[in-house]
């Protein structure tokens, strides 16, 4: 007998890369928020991985390394 109640998926994932960006700078500013560090450190590591960010959003990828670590520069 099968239940007439649909499975529920799991957790959706980002579909887009601005979306993984936008994620993952929320969660990494969340776990800066937490440590011991001083405001100005929070700021400037945020800084630098904001930017990072936005090279990477911009960067000829094979797949999306937010999702998938191992995904390589595309190019050469």
């Amino acid at each position: 007998m099968t239940s007439e109640n649909p499975s529920s998926p799991g957790p959706q994932e980002p579909e887009t890369t601005s979306e993984n960006t936008a994620a993952a700078l929320a969660g990494y500013q969340r776990a800066l928020r937490a440590a011991p560090l001083s405001a100005e450190t929070v700021r400037t590591y945020t800084s630098k991985v904001r930017g990072y960010l936005t090279w990477l959003a911009d960067a000829d990828v094979e797949a999306d390394p937010l999702i998938q670590p191992r995904a390589g520069l595309g190019g050469a």
